[in-house]
């Protein structure tokens, strides 16, 4: 048995940025934080650190966002991290920038918003079925990739655990969430993500289990 089922996973999503605070498309946009969102990020921190959390390795969007996010969590520099492009925002073509609420005057913007898997995406936005398959595959290729370097065999220390963040946005992870109960034969759910709250999964048999709030009394 490898190290491998000594595994957690850590997600987060980005701190708030004013587009959040606006409530505005951002998508692929480049977006930075704001001084909500820094807070944000170094409440988990402060959260990581009660539980004794060390984040082994970081896998992380190229947003600016995320991974400012991610450099004040784990504090480690952003040099360290391993950037994948699949782990970015779901995109929103021309709608980036725009304001979400009036967006829903539109009747087929509005019913793909409250249903995405149920109704198709208006021109030009990524199908949210696409966003939880490039989700998925990114979270494979970290899994497997961070088996092939878990100690084997006599060379694994009982205690021997390893942990690590994937830092995204918040319909990226709602999809891999989504994923992750898909695998362990749970009906599907479509999870909000709030900003910069920690989530983390034990990895059992090499399948991810269910995410759990790290400290959801920091919820209230």
């Amino acid at each position: 048995m490898t190290a491998l089922y000594d595994m957690k996973i850590y997600f987060i999503r980005h701190g708030e940025t004013d587009w959040n605070r606006d409530m505005r498309f951002q998508g692929r946009m480049d977006t930075e934080l704001n001084d909500t969102g820094r807070a944000q990020a170094a409440r988990a921190a402060e959260e990581a650190r009660s539980e004794s959390v060390c984040f082994d390795r970081i896998y992380c969007s190229p947003l600016r966002r995320a991974a400012e996010t991610a450099k004040i969590v784990t504090g480690k520099d952003p040099s360290e991290f391993i950037f994948d492009d699949r782990l970015k925002e779901m995109a929103f073509g021309d709608y980036e920038g725009t304001l979400i609420i009036p967006s829903m005057e539109d009747p087929a913007m509005k019913a793909f918003l409250e249903q995405p898997y149920d109704f198709p995406p208006p021109e030009g936005i990524e199908s949210l079925y696409h966003v939880q398959e490039r989700m998925a595959e990114a979270l494979a290729d970290i899994l497997s990739e961070c088996a092939k370097t878990a100690p084997m065999g006599d060379q694994a220390a009982p205690a021997y655990e390893t942990s690590i963040l994937i830092c995204s946005h918040g319909m990226a992870i709602s999809a891999l969430f989504r994923h992750i109960y898909e695998i362990n034969g749970l009906e599907p759910q479509r999870i909000p993500v709030k900003n910069a709250r920690l989530y983390v999964s034990a990895v059992s048999e090499g399948i991810p289990q269910v995410p759990v709030r790290l400290c959801p009394g920091e919820d209230q």
